[in-house]
């Protein structure tokens, strides 16, 4: 039978901070039928290149939507749906936490809570409350630069790794310069979109080439820019949202069937698209596939 891990899941909404996660009987994302899920069944073929302005903000309007729908009742349902064993949520502090996502694994234990730091707070107070989110069951950590206006060479973000890092515990960053908001948006919500970049990561990955780094969306971007700029390095994972059967077999054969997880970056991509695309680059069942869908993930999370 197939085992699954989802490794990169987001409940509630991280964008704007409504109070949806525990909320009942929302629309499913899998009902809306907008860009994100015609991205899906075109088997995640979207690029920016080309796109206007319009079409660009249109996006954004949709994928604040879908975080409306990001419910817990909504993940548990699409895990029936799919047989997924584990779904990783990620906070991105402030606008989902902690706290929020360890309350979600009481209620399903099939919830695997990670924990996001607090970069408003004091670098010491944000360390000592990131050891206290291992202590309460932190599976590892989220940082999502672009988001939270910290860069990846800050020193509060290595020290945050520090945390995770000596605990044995994996730190997945969001990579990509990314835009999330409407202009009318920026100023109650400012981002950095440039503290994405890739450059950022690699300088990172070997100021600590003996924890385990996660660098989200690259099976779907860069995993040439990946597999060249951490050359060498053990450390370093990558996850397949949003990706499409072609690379995801690209991005394998660049790093490793060991070092690539899966993942959907629910709700901005279904499961049930996301598993053909891995059903389509491995059309047998094989250990590589395992591990792929399964192994990888539960290695790092000690499962």
């Amino acid at each position: 039978m197939r085992r699954v891990i989802d490794i990169h899941v987001h409940m509630g909404d991280i964008f704007l901070g409504r109070n949806v996660s525990f909320r009942t009987f929302q629309p499913r994302p899998e009902e809306l039928d907008d860009h994100f899920a015609e991205n899906g069944r075109r088997g995640f073929n979207f690029t920016v290149v080309g796109k206007t302005p319009a079409e660009l903000e249109h996006r954004m309007r949709q994928g604040q939507r879908r975080l409306a729908c990001a419910t817990l009742e909504n993940i548990g349902r699409s895990m029936d749906e799919e047989g997924v064993a584990y779904s990783a949520l990620m906070p991105v502090y402030p606008y989902t936490g902690f706290e929020e996502y360890l309350a979600a694994s009481g209620l399903d234990t099939r919830m695997i809570p990670f924990s996001s730091p607090d970069f408003s707070l004091p670098a010491d107070r944000m360390v000592e409350k990131l050891k206290r989110d291992i202590a309460r069951g932190a599976r590892g950590l989220k940082i999502h630069s672009v988001l939270q206006n910290v860069k990846m060479n800050d020193p509060r973000t290595r020290a945050a790794v520090e945390v995770f890092g000596r605990a044995g515990l994996p730190v997945m960053f969001h990579i990509g310069v990314s835009y999330y908001y409407l202009p009318e948006q920026d100023a109650a919500y400012p981002s950095l979109p440039e503290a994405g970049a890739i450059e950022d990561f690699f300088e990172l990955a070997r100021a600590f080439p003996d924890y385990p780094l996660i660098a989200a969306h690259c099976a779907n971007k860069y995993a040439v820019e990946l597999a060249e700029g951490t050359k060498g390095l053990d450390n370093v994972y990558t996850d397949t949202t949003l990706c499409s059967a072609e690379r995801m077999l690209e991005s394998v054969e660049r790093l490793g069937e060991d070092k690539v997880l899966f993942g959907t970056d629910y709700p901005f991509s279904s499961l049930h698209d996301a598993l053909r695309e891995v059903d389509r680059a491995f059309p047998e069942e094989s250990p590589r596939k395992d591990r792929l869908l399964y192994g990888n993930a539960a290695r790092l999370l000690k499962l």
